[in-house]
């Protein structure tokens, strides 16, 4: 989508970078938290 308006014109190479810098830290914030419950899990299953 980011690369599809850069190539309209409808946003400039650094309001790409930045926008793709964002959509990184919103994946890695959201793969932490899966790994974070992931654990979590884990751990109630070794219990029983």
């Amino acid at each position: 989508m980011l690369k599809s308006l850069l190539k309209d014109g409808g946003i400039t190479e650094d309001d790409e970078r930045n926008g793709l810098k964002k959509v990184q830290e919103t994946t890695d914030k959201a793969v932490a938290k899966v790994d974070e419950v992931l654990a979590k899990k884990e751990g109630e299953i070794l219990e029983v």
